[in-house]
């Protein structure tokens, strides 16, 4: 083992003294540019900007034991009677992906479902490696950052470009490049050499689709609203997976602009069949509840009860829908009504334990506004006024639950020191009236009315001793 770190550490050295390459520094570009660009020759402007005290210590990129886990001893190549490199060694075992042989592939893990499309948007892990250096010269993995880019719009570099486009969902591949693919004969100093040749093992993660959404959006508007329900349809399904991929990455303003759009879509979308308006209703549901969910995060309650009752007229049964009308109110302050809702919610799916919670939380709220509105009225008003008990009568016109309610809210009013508990009447209405005065009734509490107009209060307060 001895040998073996002593030659790597000897590789190093002689790389380093090859292309005399200076420990890296980390700077910033005034502007952004294309990569494409890069490999062309390009002048690059750098702000001034102060290294960090990390890179100016010690002259690494990365932490030296984030970096244990990326080393890739396959660039330094076994021993052998060849006079063989390192990357020529591995390039025996991999196929060409472009025609001349700049880019070759090697896949470490088979993944799923179609290749990537010309033009979509991918996610990638990734490490990138020079040919006698066991350690990365850049990766994602080391930022725990995922990368993302767009095929087709010179965000990558070429090699990349004819790379990833080889490559399924879930898939891992280690791809061999020359520098016709990567950075070209200049190289990018201090980090890249001159002509180097770079080994990159890609995991794609996941990618977008926006061909159906760019062609629809490329053609009249006359023509879109002429369009074939399957047309739209795709371009749906596009934005909804676009929104999808957002939402996962805690992008959610932007994931409710994909999904509105969508809906936009869908809702003005021309029908000629039975089974189109069934595959219409459920894309619709989708999306529904998806932007409800968007709305709730971003505690745009109105908006999310408007989507969610949506949802209950195709299906009333629906619990995510309920769940987030009672989500919605509760975010309102509207007790009573997210109650009721996932009361409703919890009949369909009584083990549910989002539901469950959520009752929970909405009960302990309700329990701290009562203590806040009893410690306002402590403040507020004091003193007692006589008047004569008011009469039970026969007909009730509250519910059962509003009656306990009342009853338990005043119950607490009997037995603590405020004397006067005020109502404003403007804000009640027959039933809430008509409940006060019967549980008033019930404990001996006294019931009045005083003011007039808009501010007429209904007063409840104690009997004298």
């Amino acid at each position: 083992m001895e040998t073996l770190e002593h030659s790597q550490a000897s590789v190093r050295d002689e790389f380093a003294s090859r292309y005399q390459i200076p420990g890296p520094d980390t700077v910033t570009l005034k502007q952004g540019i294309n990569i494409a660009d890069v490999t062309k020759g390009v002048d690059l402007e750098l702000k001034e900007t102060a290294l960090t005290d990390k890179t100016a210590q010690d002259g690494n990129f990365f932490d030296s034991a984030d970096i244990l886990n990326h080393l890739n001893y396959d660039c330094l190549g076994e021993e052998d009677d060849s006079n063989l490199s390192p990357f020529e060694h591995l390039a025996q075992d991999m196929d060409s992906v472009t025609e001349d042989g700049g880019v070759k592939k090697n896949i470490v893990r088979n993944g799923t479902g179609a290749v990537v499309p010309e033009g979509a948007t991918c996610r990638v892990h990734y490490n990138g490696y020079l040919e006698y250096s066991e350690e990365p010269f850049d990766s994602s993995r080391l930022r725990d950052r995922q990368h993302m880019f767009r095929l087709g719009q010179g965000e990558c570099l070429p090699g990349w470009q004819s790379a990833v486009e080889t490559m399924r969902k879930g898939e891992i591949a280690r791809f061999l490049m020359t520098s016709d693919y990567c950075y070209g004969d200049m190289g990018c100093p201090p980090r890249i050499p001159p002509k180097a040749t770079m080994l990159f093992e890609i995991e794609l993660i996941h990618f977008i689709d926006h061909k159906a959404a760019d062609d629809f959006a490329d053609i009249s508007a006359e023509e879109q609203d002429a369009a074939p329900f399957e047309q739209v349809l795709s371009v749906i399904n596009a934005e909804r997976e676009a929104g999808n991929d957002l939402y996962s990455r805690k992008m959610v303003g932007k994931a409710l602009a994909k999904y509105g759009r969508a809906i936009n879509l869908l809702e003005n979308v021309n029908l000629h069949s039975e089974q189109e308006e069934h595959v219409w209703k459920h894309a619709l549901l989708k999306l529904y509840l998806n932007i409800s969910l968007c709305c709730i995060k971003q505690k745009k309650s109105a908006r999310a009860i408007t989507y969610c009752r949506k949802i209950l007229d195709f299906e009333k049964k629906n619990v995510k829908a309920l769940f987030r009308l009672g989500q919605a109110h509760h975010q309102l302050g509207e007790f009573d009504a997210a109650r009721g809702f996932l009361k409703r919610a919890q009949q369909i799916a009584p083990s549910n334990r989002d539901i469950l919670a959520e009752l929970r939380k909405l009960e302990e709220r309700v329990r701290e506004f009562k203590t806040l509105e009893r410690e306002a009225c402590q403040r507020m008003f004091g003193g007692a006024t006589a008047t004569i008990p008011v009469q039970v009568q026969s007909k009730p016109l509250y519910t059962e639950e509003m009656f306990a309610d009342v009853s338990a809210r005043l119950e607490a009013f009997a037995q603590g020191a405020i004397k006067e508990l005020p109502f404003p009447v403007i804000s009640m209405d027959d039933a809430e009236k008509q409940c006060i005065e019967h549980v008033c009734a019930n404990l001996r509490l006294i019931f009045e009315y005083c003011g007039e107009g808009t501010q007429q209060v209904l007063r409840v307060s104690k009997p004298s001793n």
